[in-house]
């Protein structure tokens, strides 16, 4: 009677449907009725049930009649929404909790009676006796109402097809409903019962909402489903009886048959729920797809294990032949934790037994889901060769196993077209074969050659084509099957498919996958032959040609495949025929241009393969040559890249030179490498030790370095007295404090009229210093000793004239004056040539002006010191005319005329160490802006490109207050700091990536920062470019003890153990 009121229509169908208020409170609580006490007398009546169904209005269907909307069940027909909405009837699940918390109050006071005041030790033993009878009956009316429900909601869903639902929300109560009624642990055959209804409801609907809440229990519940344990407990006998059909020894069978109607169930579940993230995340407990098995901690690789046993364990016992079943494995696969750890469980010999067992069947729909399975658990096996080869092809047989499988795919390929199901069987082949386990079985499978075939088919099927390249490339790495793809029958058609579909596809990864299987195959001298002899050669080299541009640090098989064809004497006239050179240059430029250091290498390769097959004309004869000369010359980034364009640039710099786009496209990092190569002698000898005097540096220094025999090797400096070692920082030091004794212009040797910013010879030289010659000689011999090793001499910034000079680049012209005197070109020179006499207040002509042909250097000191630019010229008069003669003339007297000998003087310095044929090359190949800053370095300090070159050997805190501190520094300040820790002020060419270190010439150093135990004072090792500091707690000890320290740094010596270290 209670079911008939509460499920009045359930004879036509009618489903109750809850509200979600009242269930989601707990026993006792708003919205849900109060236990029954457990005082009650044992004769109380329960709490009436009352009909959970609103009235039906008049006329209202019942029937089978077709819904308007389609496939709607009848209950749903003409009538309003209010009927028949599991949102509007929440008495039903009213009157079930109800029932619910009766039987959980009887249950309660099975176990004696509560605290009372009165005294009731005969009343309590009576009422107990009565709560157990009632207890158990509420129970057994629970359980009878759940599976009525359950059974009832199951038939609506799919009778209707999952229509009875009205849209989202209608869905969620149900689906909560359904979870609240599988929590009960003492109901098992409620929770498969909900297993059913879910599933059915899920696959006829064709949708599923879950929030992370709603996805646990459903997991928990999957779970149990799949025989974990969790969620659910399975009937056990209990001391008072639950039900009869739990007492034992019955439990144990009944168990057994819930589990197995469960296992089913609960697979079909799975491939519905499974693709949700949120839901892979409950079961796995792993949130992000892509985390590997290695990343995780272990309890949650235990528990996918665990899961996976579970899994195993179902498939083997019901779904072996289940096509969903598989589709559900496939979903899971797709986790990529999941999936490695399938590949090396110890159950998962047993399953690969049910898979070939299955494939063997035939049948399609279960065929598709085994092969898609297989795909994607073989998906980045490779990432496990090690664990994945021996586990993997034991358990699924070795050859006997492998053979079969490879049988039943290619039966499968012929009876089955779908696009989707071919290219799982090529994805999962691209996978296997690159296991020589796999690829031995196939090499001796009596069809083997039309499993090559199906491939090579596949290579024109859109959307598989790269794929298949893919297989056919790892068929040949595995174990170098080469030949059984060379010699089959239809080897050049595959040649064809990759061609034409290398043209008509845009380069992309599918078209890389095909040229994968090229260089797999093509690279042997078999192979070479074959495309020589292809009708389509010409194809298959376009579509290569179109991808080096495409190529990447992981694909780039495309350059080392065409430099094979460009070193084989078949291929190379192929490569090379019509505008192919051309392409292929402005590929190679593009890919350079990048400056990916990991593509240098095979780019440069092919680059060298090209040009030693044509010589350099094709390069130097290229519209694009200039920038890809550029590119070649420029040092690739990272601090360990190797710089393989170096070596194709050095032997073209002897044609390039004479071609101004050329030499103007080197980068100055290529120039100064380039520099120091030509300098340093590469014949036996060994480097020059000097030894010299702090005291007496400047003599010492000339005189060591007076014959230059030998100084192409390198020199090494030792300073006499108490100072240790001879190493690059002591040259650097030397060299920097000679340099700068030379350039000061109280010595006399040099002037400056800017300030200081350049400096020229002196005109009174010899006034200052009569035996000067030998020290110009002096400063040519140490800017060629700096450029040998690659170090600078900020101290040695020149006119730009003077450079124009030493490099002969060109005439020197009159604007070539404002670097030598800049007051003297703009009130003299340009006073001259834009008459600005005649616009002064009182105007004035050259005939006023008196000027002639004589040049007064000091006209207000001695005036009477004058020379003659011409002969004659004292009685020659400046015109209107003749006055641009006159200032070219005056101008290169000053700039040139009357410094001819010491500018010599510093040429033959530098002649003395530099080979003369180099020294022409140099003077075409180096601009005398080039020539500045390779000499003297960059004028400014760069800090953050300093701090980014720089190494930390300290603790963080003292790393963070240093920069803090020096960032505070004026730009003099960085200067000297730099000095004092490099033994220049200047950072080289390329910046601070670039300071040289100790060692070869061209080997670098970063700056560093190291701990400094044995002083209270920040103190270098200039030979490995070293700051040691001591401990400082504030910037303003930090900040006081490097100002201590540059300013001293002129005073000698260097820390003790700096060579040593």
């Amino acid at each position: 009677g209670g079911l008939e009121r509460m499920l009045p229509a359930a004879s036509a169908g009618a489903l109750p449907c809850f509200g979600r208020s009242p269930v989601s409170a707990r026993a006792g609580g708003p919205g849900r009725p109060t236990p029954v006490s457990r005082r009650a007398s044992p004769s109380a009546p329960a709490a009436p049930l009352t009909s959970c169904e609103p009235p039906r209005p008049p006329g209202a269907a019942v029937g089978g009649a077709s819904s308007p909307r389609g496939a709607r069940g009848a209950a749903e027909v003409a009538e309003p929404r209010s009927s028949n909405s599991f949102a509007s009837i929440a008495p039903a699940r009213l009157q079930l909790h109800t029932a619910a918390a009766a039987a959980e109050g009887a249950g309660a006071d099975e176990k004696g009676p509560t605290a009372d005041t009165g005294d009731a030790s005969g009343e309590q033993a009576t009422s107990a006796d009565g709560d157990a009878g009632g207890g158990a009956i509420l129970g057994e009316l629970a359980a009878l109402i759940r599976h009525a429900w359950l059974g009832l909601a199951l038939k609506a869903v799919v009778s209707t097809r999952g229509g009875v639902l009205e849209g989202p929300r209608d869905l969620s109560c149900l689906q909560d409903a359904v979870l609240d009624l599988c929590d009960h642990k003492q109901d098992a055959q409620a929770s498969v019962d909900g297993l059913v209804l879910l599933r059915h409801l899920y696959e006829r609907r064709g949708q599923c909402f879950l929030g992370p809440g709603e996805a646990v229990r459903l997991a928990q519940l999957l779970r149990w489903g799949l025989g974990d344990g969790e969620g659910p407990e399975l009937p056990r006998a209990d001391a008072k009886g639950l039900a009869p059909d739990v007492a034992i020894p019955g439990a144990a069978g009944k168990a057994r048959q819930l589990q197995s109607e469960a296992v089913p169930h609960a697979l079909h579940l799975l491939a519905v729920v499974g693709p949700m993230p949120c839901f892979r995340a409950a079961l796995f407990r792993v949130e992000d797809d892509e985390l590997d098995a290695e990343q995780l901690p272990g309890d949650a690789v235990q528990h996918i294990n665990g899961t996976i046993s579970c899994l195993f364990a179902a498939m083997q016992s019901s779904g072996a032949t289940d096509a969903v079943a598989w589709r559900a494995m496939s979903t899971v696969a797709e986790v990529k934790s999941v999936r490695r750890l399938m590949r090396v469980h110890p159950q998962v010999r047993g399953l690969f037994k049910c898979l070939l067992s299955s494939l063997g069947a035939g049948e399609r729909a279960l065929t598709e889901q085994l092969v898609s399975f297989l795909k994607q658990i073989f998906t980045g096996a490779t990432d496990q060769f090690l664990s994945t080869e021996p586990i993997m092809f034991d358990n699924m047989g070795r050859a006997d196993g492998l053979k079969r499988l490879l049988s039943a795919l290619l039966q499968s390929w012929r009876d089955n077209a779908d696009i989707l199901h071919r290219g799982n069987i090529v994805a999962f082949l691209a996978d296997a074969m690159f296991f020589s386990s796999f690829t031995d079985a196939w090499q001796v499978h009596v069809q083997a050659r039309d499993l090559i075939s199906i491939l090579f088919d596949a290579l024109l099927w859109k959307g598989v084509e790269g794929t298949a390249g893919l297989a056919l490339g790892n068929f040949v790495s595995a174990n170098g099957h080469i030949d059984l793809i060379l010699d089959h029958d239809r080897a050049a058609h595959s040649i064809s498919n990759v061609g034409w579909f290398l043209k008509r596809t845009t380069p992309g990864w599918d078209t890389k996958m095909q040229i994968y299987y090229l260089w797999r195959v093509l690279r042997s001298r078999k192979g070479c032959r074959l495309l020589s002899r292809h009708p389509h050669a010409d194809l298959v080299i376009a579509g290569l040609l179109t991808g080096v541009r495409h190529a990447t640090n992981e694909d780039n098989e495309v350059l080392s495949l065409l430099e094979c064809f460009l070193t084989d004497e078949d291929t190379r006239p192929v490569v090379l025929r019509g505008s192919n050179p051309g392409r292929l240059l402005e590929g190679i430029c593009e890919l350079l241009s990048v400056g990916e250091p990991e593509l240098s290498e095979p780019t440069c390769l092919l680059l060298q393969a090209m040009l030693d097959a044509t010589g350099p004309g094709a390069l130097l004869t290229w519209t694009g040559a200039a920038k890809l000369v550029g590119a070649l010359s420029r040092k690739p980034n990272g601090k360990d890249a190797q710089w393989h364009g170096k070596d194709i640039i050095d032997a073209v710099v002897p044609m390039l030179q004479w071609e101004p786009s050329m030499t103007s496209a080197l980068s100055l990092e290529f120039k100064r490498a380039w520099l120091s190569d030509q300098i340093h002698s590469s014949g036996p000898g060994d480097s020059v030790e000097i030894s010299v005097s702090r005291g007496d540096l400047l003599r010492g220094v000339l005189e060591s370095l007076r014959d230059p025999k030998g100084l192409q090797h390198g020199v090494k400096v030792k300073f006499m007295g108490d100072e240790t070692g001879a190493g690059d920082g002591h040259r650097r030091e030397c060299f920097r404090l000679v340099i700068s004794a030379l350039c000061d212009m109280e010595f006399g040797l040099f002037k400056s009229m800017d300030g200081g910013r350049s400096l020229h010879p002196s005109s009174t030289a010899s006034d200052a210093e009569p035996e000067c010659i030998p020290y110009f000689e002096l400063v040519g011999k140490l800017v060629a000793l700096a450029l040998m090793h690659q170090e600078t001499l900020p101290a040695a910034r020149f006119t730009l004239a003077l450079r124009k000079m030493l490099l002969s680049a060109g005439p020197l012209s009159v604007e070539d004056m404002a670097s030598v005197d800049p007051e003297f070109y703009k009130h003299k020179v340009q006073y001259l040539l834009e008459s600005k006499y005649a616009e002064e207040e009182g105007a004035m002509t050259l005939t006023d002006l008196d000027l002639t042909f004589e040049d007064v250097p000091q006209p207000d000191v001695f005036p009477d010191a004058r020379h003659e630019l011409h002969p004659g010229g004292s009685q020659a008069h400046v015109t209107e005319e003749n006055k641009h003669h006159y200032v070219e003339l005056l101008c290169d007297t000053r700039m040139r005329g009357a410094v001819c000998s010491q500018v010599e003087g510093i040429l033959a310095g530098m002649r003395a160490i530099i080979p003369e044929e180099a020294w022409s090359q140099i003077q075409r190949v180096i601009s005398p802006d080039e020539f500045d800053l390779l000499v003297c370095g960059l004028r400014e300090v760069d800090l953050q490109d300093w701090k980014a070159n720089s190494t930390c050997d300290v603790e963080q805190e003292t790393w963070d207050l240093f920069w803090s501190v020096v960032s505070g520094f004026t730009m003099q300040q960085h200067k000297d700091l730099l000095e004092f820790t490099t033994g220049s002020a200047a950072a080289p060419v390329g910046g601070f990536a670039n300071l040289p270190g100790y060692g070869t010439i061209g080997d670098v150093q970063r700056f560093t920062l190291a701990r400094n135990l044995n002083s209270a004072l920040p103190v270098a090792s200039t030979c490995f470019n070293t700051l040691y500091l001591p401990k400082c707690r504030t910037q303003a000890e930090m900040s006081a003890g490097l100002l201590e320290a540059i300013a001293h740094r002129n005073v000698g010596g260097f820390y003790e153990g700096a060579v040593a270290q």
